[in-house]
């Protein structure tokens, strides 16, 4: 079951038009965004290893860690693009 993101309503609902590859990385981007929630199921991860090479999971795995982070430093920091406008 792919993780629930937003107002109780699945990400991956609305992307059933991308390739395999595309909802395998969506997936896991989710998953490992909300990883107190997920844990980062063994399927989803089974699946992106059925498209990608262990490099390229480190890869995709450090530019969602790395968003992650700037997102949360811009909400920490009452940052944003509202925040900037007003500013």
């Amino acid at each position: 079951m792919p993780p629930v993101c937003g107002e109780g309503h699945s990400f991956l609902a609305s992307v059933d038009l991308h390739s395999h590859e595309a909802r395998a990385t969506l997936a896991w981007a989710e998953s490992v965004t909300l990883v107190s929630q997920t844990g980062v199921p063994d399927d989803v991860f089974e699946e992106l290893g059925r498209h990608f090479s262990d490099q390229e999971i480190v890869d995709l795995t450090v530019i969602v860690a790395s968003m992650n982070a700037w997102n949360r430093m811009e909400i920490s920091f009452r940052q944003g693009p509202a925040r900037r406008a007003e500013g």
